[in-house]
């Protein structure tokens, strides 16, 4: 993943605000910007992304290896010892873009 991603490398790296079982942070370059979420209980978590993840990411990896792709809400739900890493997606067009009917 860190050859593919080269953010995870050689990024900016931002600590992100989380509860105390779990630990956020984000890295990010030019041309990806991803969040590793790490929840170091054995409870399940839930945490409220930035915004700018919200609804706009993707699931990358986990570390059971059962959760890749699919658009992830507002929220972050992990699993007892789980890690996840996430992708945002960049919106294709302009927000002043208007759609052709």
């Amino acid at each position: 993943m860190r050859r593919r991603q080269p953010a995870l490398q050689l990024g900016d790296y931002v600590s992100l605000y989380s509860p105390s079982q779990l630990f956020c942070y984000r890295r990010f370059d030019e041309t990806s910007d991803l969040v590793v979420a790490l929840n170091f209980s054995s409870q399940y978590q839930k945490w409220v992304l930035p915004i700018e993840f919200r609804n706009q990411s993707k699931v990358l990896l986990s570390t059971f290896m059962d959760r890749q792709g699919g658009c992830v809400g507002d929220t972050l739900e992990l699993r007892g010892n789980e890690g996840l890493i996430l992708e945002r997606s960049y919106q294709s067009q302009s927000p002043h873009t208007k759609e052709k009917r």
